[in-house]
């Protein structure tokens, strides 16, 4: 824990932060004019009351004198996958989701588009961009014909395994207008890509795969994604809380 502003001010947050950390959880506090990038390295987790004048390796988190301990216990949570999804600073968002996407990854389909053609295209970009192996396609649609990927409110989460790479693959594809697909309506796609094997992201999965179905069930939410036209207007929705 860094702080910049004495002693004082540091036990303040200690005693704020061991209610909400397990037991067996150290806190070392040290100054802002000691930390340096050697030194942070040798921790799981750093939280901080300044802005480092350098990016460490290890998650950070910031901190006022006074913190929500709700919110700050969802970013310790969230810390725990910040080696999977290469979020090095967290921030006010309490979805581990929006951390897997970027600009490359979010598809928006003009009025007419089908649900098939709209996942034919989110499976060729990302083959060429080398996000998922070329056969992903193929094993996607021999796991439709056993079960429908497409759920209620108009959501559908296509997935299967990916050899490309050992990482978790999450894109997501909004339609401006519903498609109609095997007696549903489809609106919000989320692709989802799993690396063959890989203990670690089966947590991830599991987290993920939490946060989509808690959107599933909130149609609000899904209005809101629905209605938005660009990758900064859907990390907007994804951010509120």
């Amino acid at each position: 824990m860094i702080c910049g502003t004495g002693r004082v001010t540091a036990r303040l947050i200690s005693v704020q932060v061991k209610k909400i950390v397990d037991s067996q959880v150290q806190i070392k506090t040290m100054s802002d004019s000691v930390a340096t990038p050697e030194i942070l390295e040798n921790y799981d987790v750093i939280l901080s009351t300044v802005e480092l004048p350098f990016k460490p390796v290890k998650p950070v988190i910031r901190i006022r004198e006074i913190f929500d301990e709700k919110e700050l216990k969802q970013k310790l949570e969230k810390a725990r996958y910040w080696d999977q999804v290469d979020i090095p600073v967290l921030d006010d968002n309490q979805y581990i989701m929006s951390s897997l996407l970027d600009e490359n990854k979010v598809f928006f389909f003009e009025k007419g588009r089908s649900y098939t053609d709209a996942l034919d295209e989110m499976i060729e970009i990302l083959t060429d961009e080398g996000y998922i192996d070329e056969g992903f396609g193929e094993r996607l649609y021999e796991r439709e014909e056993k079960g429908t990927m497409v759920f209620d409110n108009g959501v559908a989460i296509p997935h299967g395994i990916q050899t490309a790479n050992d990482r978790m693959l999450l894109a997501m594809g909004i339609l401006e207008e519903p498609a109609k697909y095997k007696g549903h309506e489809v609106r919000i796609i989320f692709f989802m890509a799993l690396p063959e094997q890989s203990d670690a992201d089966d947590m991830l999965m599991i987290r993920v795969y939490d946060e989509l179905l808690e959107i599933a069930r909130n149609t609000d939410m899904l209005d809101a994604i629905a209605r938005t036209q660009n990758y900064q207007e859907l990390l907007r929705v994804l951010y509120k809380k």
